[in-house]
This record gives C-alpha cells, structure tokens and sequence, in this order.
C-alpha cells in the first residue's frame, strides 16, 4: 500500500470514528494524527515523484521544512529541472515497481513500524465531563468507602435522613433510630447498616403514639376522621397538657392506607402546631380495646312477652318501607358491616361493596335500586365513580354524611323521596318521619 493510499485509508478511518463521541474513538484518532505528526519530526523532508500522466512529463516537487510547519498554506513546488538531470524516487535494483505497490514508498518496513508510538494522554482544551454515579453503580464500582464515613441521623415526621441516605420509617423503628445518632452505612448497604453512637438530640418533633383514628359525622367537610382519644378510649394531651383532637382529610388516610378505626401513630413539628400532623405509621394487627362499661344493677324479673314476628329485630330511627328494593353501600365493608341490619329492618336487600375497578363497581350498581356512597369510608374515586354510575343507568341515590345508623336511614329516605336532595346540607331543613319505636 502506498503511502497516499494509507493517508486515505487513516482519513476514512477518522471520519468514521467522528460521530461515536466515545474515549475508544478519541484515541484512536489521536493515534493516527500522531502518526504522520512523528513522521514529520523524525524523517527529512525528501524528494517525492509525481507522475503526471495527463502531460506524460515527469516532474519533481521539492518540499521545504517551513512548507511542512505552516498548514495554512499550501506548499510550493520548485521548477522542474530540465535536462535528464530529473531527480526521481530511488528503486532497488532488480525491484519491479509496477508488481511491488510499495515501490514508490520513501519508507523502509522498519522505519514504519518505528514511527507508530504508544501515545501518552495529552492536556485538552478543557475536562471531559464528569458523571456522578448512583447508589447502585457506586456500589458494583466500589467507590463508597467501605466503613470510614459516619452520617448524623436527622429525623423526619416520618423516617429519616442519614446523609444522602433517606431511612424508611421501618428500618428507622428497627433500629430505634434517633435524632442526633450517628451510623456507618458501608457502600450504601442498608442491611449492613450499623449504630455507631447514641447521643440524641431534640428534633422539634412531638410524637404521640397508639391513637385511635374515629369518625364523626359534627366533622365539616372535608374532614372524614379526627383523633381525640388513645386506643384504649382514654383522653390524649400533649405535652403541655392540651387536650389533641386532630382533624384528617381522606386523603390524608389515603396516604398510609389507613381507615378509621385504625390504631396509628401521629407526628408534627412543634413549631407548626398540632394540625399540621401526619400519620406516620398505622399498627395492622393492633386491634383497639373498647372500655367495658360497668355492670348494670339488677333488675326485678319481668314477664316476658312472646317476639312479633313482623316486626323488624333491629330498631330503627325513621318510619319508612323499603319493599324488598336492593341497597348499594359504597365504603369498606369492615367499618360498615354493623349497618346491614339497619337495611334489612326496613325490609330491603343490602350489599356493601369497596371496589376500585370501574367495570365491577359497574356491574353492582346496575345490580342495585338505590346506591348510598359513606364519604368517610369510602375513597374519593369510589364515591364519585357510584354517583356518576347512578346517574347514567337512572339509578336512586344519595351520599351518607357518616357512617352511623341514623346518618344512613336518612340518606335512603331521600334517595326514595322524590324533591329532595342526594346531599344534606347544614342549612336546609328536612323532615324526616320518625319511628313509633
């Protein structure tokens, strides 16, 4: 291979190489640029022979060293000598140049492999951009120090901040982390996480633990549970001796997936209030204990009278008659389970469904005569799906404040009555019949 066809060869190489913008291509570039840059500075600018075959003359350009540095300008050829004094390329003897197409090569084999150097990392123009990895690339990299670096435990509302580490309120209740700790998190493994010193210091944090989330239907809107009392039915105080009752918005039981009846635990900053609080951890197996009350006196010994058969075993609030219609309760069947009876007192078919899925909340009110959303059990999506589904298939409903017996009979009375509202307000006045019971 000439040496023309080589420099063709390493510039469609170059080219090539132009558009992958990685450190395999940079330095391959640089080695062929190095290359003819080594060439230049080891060997003497030497005669080369151009054969014009247009003109079919044979002349000779002579390079100059200052030609060479200067690649702005293109260099210059001096005149051809006259004569058959023309200077050409030397030809071992015997060598034919047409079988041979490194005849007109001014390099021998070993001088070639002379001017490829290793080439040594240069100073660029400016740094290559650097990338910071994540706690998992870091980790296969070994860049964390493996135990050197201690982190100061500040805690949240909920969980903790260790550094650049967040602690899930979980792993913080495990280990009974505290403000102010200090742990060793080697190459970020939070299983091999360790406690390190226990020195704690206030957070501005008060945390009141085992509370009990109730509802009430006094609640203004849109407030669906407040917490008044510990799930033993006693009284909280914080501690400056102020009675809590924190209000929560569903939402904010959505967050933890909590409901009420649910025993939790709450948290806020002192300098926020108790309002601003938050449910930072909910006890699933943690069953609140309902206080028994104290034995009744004994009574004198009455004659019992036989049971009417016809008249409903649960005693209700309102006078009316369901005549054998089906009610559709949009909540969680576990908080309203105790209102089935209320339903089939006034003789009608109850179902209480809280599902999720538009297609089988579907299927259940087109199976449904009446449909009662229970706001504070029911998630906002459930509530709104049940209504605009009534709607649709002409279906009876309206929405139950609360989740007590009387909230509900109300709610069934005005889905049945024609003129009155699916939605009862504070300020409207309705007169609802009462029971003779």
């Amino acid at each position: 291979m000439t040496l023309k066809d080589e420099f063709a060869s390493d510039v469609e190489h170059i080219l090539a190489l132009r558009d992958e913008m990685s450190y395999a291509a940079l330095t391959t570039s640089i080695e062929l640029v190095a290359k003819y840059a080594r060439q230049h500075q080891d060997c003497p600018p030497t005669d080369i022979a151009m054969d014009q075959t247009s003109t079919g003359a044979a002349a000779t350009a002579k390079t100059t060293p200052a030609a060479a540095d200067a690649p702005d300008k293109p260099a210059t050829a001096e005149p051809a000598e006259t004569g058959s004094t023309t200077q050409t390329a030397e030809t071992p003897a015997g060598a034919n140049a047409d079988a041979n197409p490194d005849a007109d090569h001014h390099y021998s084999d070993a001088q070639r492999k002379d001017v490829k150097p290793s080439v040594a990392p240069r100073a660029f123009h400016r740094e290559l951009p650097t990338v910071r990895p994540g706690a998992a690339a870091a980790r296969a990299a070994g860049i964390y120090a493996s135990d050197a670096q201690p982190y100061r435990i500040e805690r949240k509302l909920s969980g903790a901040q260790a550094g650049p580490f967040y602690i899930k309120e979980s792993l913080a209740r495990s280990m009974n982390l505290r403000n102010g700790n200090t742990v060793i998190i080697p190459r970020g493994n939070f299983n091999k996480m360790r406690l390190i010193d226990q020195t704690h210091v206030p957070a501005g944090i008060e945390r009141i633990e085992r509370v009990l989330l109730s509802a009430d239907a006094a609640l203004p809107a849109p407030y669906v549970a407040h917490v008044t009392c510990d799930y033993l039915g006693a009284p909280i105080h914080t501690e400056e001796g102020e009675l809590v009752d924190i209000t929560f918005t569903q939402s904010d039981l959505d967050y933890v997936r909590a409901k009420v009846g649910d025993v939790c635990d709450i948290a806020w900053y002192k300098n926020s209030g108790m309002q601003s609080a938050h449910i930072t951890w909910v006890h699933r197996n943690l069953v609140p204990i309902e206080q028994k009350a104290a034995p009744a006196p004994a009574a004198e010994h009455k004659k019992t009278t036989p049971v009417d058969p016809d008249k409903p075993k649960t005693a209700t609030n309102l006078d009316f008659d369901l005549d054998g219609k089906r009610v559709l309760i949009i909540g969680f069947e576990q908080s309203l389970k105790d209102l089935r009876p209320i339903v089939l007192a006034h003789n009608g078919l109850c179902t209480i469904s809280e599902e999720m899925k538009s297609h089988k909340l579907r299927n259940k009110v087109m199976g449904a005569d009446i449909v009662v959303p229970v706001i504070s059990q029911a998630h906002h999506h459930n509530t709104n799906g049940a209504i605009g589904l009534a709607k649709i298939h002409k279906k009876k409903y309206a929405v139950a404040t609360g989740s007590s017996p009387l909230a509900l009979e109300r709610a069934i009375y005005r889905a049945i009555t024609d003129g009155l509202p699916a939605f009862e307000s504070s300020g409207e006045e309705i007169s609802y019949p009462l029971s003779a019971s």
